[in-house]
Parts: C-alpha cells; structure tokens; sequence
C-alpha cells in the first residue's frame, strides 16, 4: 500500500528503471494479492518495446521522447524487479506461521503453565482476566 501511495501516481515516470505510463497503469492491491497466492507468472513492468520503431504510444518524460506498447492489463503486471521472489518468500513465510500458530503455541502456553509461569490472557474474552485460571485436558 505504502509503495503505491509514494511511487504510482498520476503523471508518466520512471518507476525503479520501469516506465510507468500514468494512472491507467496504477497496480492494483487487490488482484496483486490474489496474484501472489496463486502463482501467477505476470510480466515485469507495465509496458513492453520501449522506444521500438513500431511502437503505438509515447510519452515526454525530463524532455525526452519515449515510445512503447501498453500491457493488456498493465495494471496486473509485476510492480518492481525482484516481486517475484519477494512475493514466494512471503507466501513460503504465511505457509510455514499457520503450523506454528496452530501447534508450537498451544505446547508453550501449557509450558508456561505448567511451570507456574503467568499467561497472558486475551483481552475482553472471559470474565476473569489475568487471574483467571486455565485448565488443560491430560
């Protein structure tokens, strides 16, 4: 979110050494996150054949002259180098929190209690707060 708000904005630029062609092109959060569980192969950048002979568009950026073709869906394609990666990276971590949160804390919080130890309570679930005893099935 924080990289949209400062990077894509309405004006054409150079976003990380990739042409961004202007709001028409703004990604989009929303389907770049289902991209990302899903898999999805996108392409990088929002344009292709920058500054081809052929090429259908153009735009003026520092006073240079640009040409290039839009992306069919631009706005679904990779936002910077290395998405890719990062995005693996973090599914690989979502995948890997999901045991830990469902096994690895139950065994610490008994672990705690068994020792004595205080455990922390949720907030505003329960009537008695931090005092409140747990009870364990052995």
């Amino acid at each position: 979110v924080v990289l949209k708000w400062i990077f894509f904005y309405v004006n054409p630029a150079f976003i990380f050494g990739r042409l961004y062609p202007g709001s028409n092109c703004a990604p989009s959060l929303l389907i770049g996150l289902i991209n990302m569980f899903m898999l999805k192969g996108r392409d990088p950048g929002f344009v292709q054949h920058v500054n081809s002979i052929n090429a259908t568009a153009s735009v003026i950026i520092n006073n240079k002259n640009y040409t290039y073709d839009v992306y069919d869906q631009c706005y679904l394609q990779q936002w910077y180098p290395g998405q890719g990666l990062i995005e693996e990276i973090l599914l690989l971590l979502a995948v890997v929190s999901i045991p830990i949160m469902l096994f690895v804390k139950p065994f610490y919080i008994r672990w705690r209690h068994s020792r004595g130890l205080p455990i922390a309570g949720g907030h505003g679930h329960g009537g008695g707060g931090e005092d409140e005893e747990v009870q364990f099935c052995r």
